[in-house]
């Protein structure tokens, strides 16, 4: 039984490139994609609201992501 929910979803030009690049970069649908992304984009933001922060590393280098 699938208990998805079927919207429509307007985006802006540098969102829809970057899910196109992300669904044939990782051989994933589109649908994929923006549920991974939603799921990610709400265990951050329930970090961040407990003091927690987004940080990359990169060859030794640890840099903070700050999302607006």
């Amino acid at each position: 039984m699938d208990d998805g929910k079927r919207m429509s979803v307007g985006l802006v030009a540098p969102a829809k490139t970057e899910l196109e690049w992300l669904a044939s970069h990782l051989g994933l649908s589109q649908v994929d994609v923006i549920n991974r992304a939603l799921q990610i984009y709400g265990y951050v933001e329930r970090q961040r609201a407990v003091g927690g922060e987004v940080l990359i590393r990169h060859n030794g280098e640890t840099e903070k992501i700050h999302i607006i």
